[in-house]
């Protein structure tokens, strides 16, 4: 009697018990990361940053703005190369401006000297 009743009562368990192992979704999900590469054409320290992008319309980053949530480098002046990194969090645009150290990428328009070096 027990061989017929344990296949049953298994296949019961399982079926019953498979909702409380399952996945709850995830609310903190980050969106994947768009790069920019630009250099900085104004800058208010604190406040906000226009960055020239090469064959793009200038970018303008915002500490103030509610929408988003922006982090600047500390640091920066006009004419830095930069790296902006885009993303979303929880449907919040999250932007970061650092210095680009790497090199090798072609950063919105040159500068005075480097036009001169033609």
């Amino acid at each position: 009697m027990i061989k017929v009743y344990l296949p049953i009562f298994v296949a019961s368990a399982m079926l019953l018990g498979t909702p409380a192992f399952a996945q709850t979704p995830r609310t903190d999900v980050v969106s994947k990361s768009d790069i920019t590469y630009g250099r900085v054409r104004d800058i208010t320290p604190g406040q906000k940053v226009i960055v020239d992008i090469n064959n793009a319309p200038d970018k303008t980053y915002d500490v103030n703005d509610r929408s988003a949530s922006v982090h600047i480098a500390d640091g920066l002046k006009v004419g830095d190369p930069v790296k902006i990194t885009e993303s979303q969090q929880n449907g919040k645009k999250m932007f970061e401006v650092m210095r680009d150290t790497e090199g090798g990428v072609q950063h919105g328009d040159k500068t005075k000297s480097e036009e001169q070096r033609k």
